[in-house]
């Protein structure tokens, strides 16, 4: 019951990050010009080209990262592949006075092409139970969904729910405790906030190389 809502509120805080940015950068002297139809269209613009950023940087990591990725595995088994007779050699050389040994190093037989043909048998094995993957499917987009949904409610209106949460932590706990944990909310999400940006800079940088 929970699940979806846990996943809106991680949604909204990685949303956040752009939205301030694009709020403050773009629509910032309006907002201060305090003119009525910018502040109503300031947030949903601000949150519809947050959505189009993180979408592209999805599309981007899909087909960039992914096909290296791919590559650089079938790389790493060809290499193991032309470096096992070495490997032997080395064997040979080191454990000479040991059979066992040398006849376990000449036994190894690595090549991609069965390892392949082991991953597509064990996938072959997790497509074969459809129903429950096509079920299991259902319910993440589902609860993805449901939290997308309540990510923008609380991007939409976060001041005014901020203030409510307040008012009623207020009411219910001393104000000593309050102040407390709202100082280490705020530190908790600067210091957050500062790693994604940090994180996605430094994998634009990296990217670029």
């Amino acid at each position: 019951f929970l699940f979806p809502f846990i996943i809106g509120f991680g949604i909204a805080f990685i949303l956040n990050i752009p939205m301030k940015f694009i709020e403050h950068h773009l629509f910032g002297r309006v907002l201060k010009q305090e003119k009525k139809t910018a502040q109503k269209l300031a947030r949903p613009v601000s949150l519809v080209l947050s959505i189009c950023f993180v979408i592209c940087i999805i599309v981007i990591v899909m087909l960039v990262v992914v096909p290296e990725l791919g590559a650089t595995f079938v790389n790493i088994a060809k290499k193991i592949e032309e470096n096992i007779p070495v490997f032997q050699k080395w064997i040979d050389n080191v454990f000479g006075n040991n059979p066992e040994v040398v006849k376990w190093a000449q036994s190894l037989d690595i090549e991609p092409g069965k390892i392949i043909d082991s991953v597509l048998g064990v996938l072959n094995n997790i497509v074969s139970s459809t129903v429950s993957i096509t079920m299991g499917l259902l319910t993440t987009a589902m609860n993805v969904s449901i939290g997308f949904v309540f990510a923008c409610y609380v991007l939409l209106q976060k001041e005014k729910l901020l203030q409510q949460i307040k008012k009623a932590m207020y009411a219910m706990f001393p104000e000593k405790p309050v102040r407390y944990l709202a100082h280490v909310w705020n530190l908790a999400n600067r210091i957050f906030s500062s790693f994604i940006t940090g994180q996605c800079i430094e994998a634009v940088i990296l990217g670029s190389m």
